[in-house]
């Protein structure tokens, strides 16, 4: 399962790793479990580099970002 958010120039994808892909789109040697991405849409539009280790102060804000819209959508 995959969430993702973007805010301002910030794009956080959070990863579970809990369910196989169904999408048709297969790796050869996926990483198990979870993972958390970050990407700066403005410095890296193409999204090839993960900035999250560099930025754990963002990553923390903005998963907190992604849980308070996820408890004001199942209210």
């Amino acid at each position: 399962e995959e969430a993702c958010l973007i805010w301002e120039r910030w794009k956080l994808i959070v990863t579970t790793g809990a369910r196989k892909r169904t999408d048709g789109y297969e790796t050869d040697n996926p990483t198990p479990g979870s993972q958390t991405r970050l990407y700066d849409r403005r410095r890296d539009p193409g999204e090839f580099f993960n900035v999250a280790k560099q930025y754990p102060a963002l990553v923390e804000t903005l998963r907190q970002k992604m849980t308070e819209k996820f408890a004001a959508a199942t209210q």
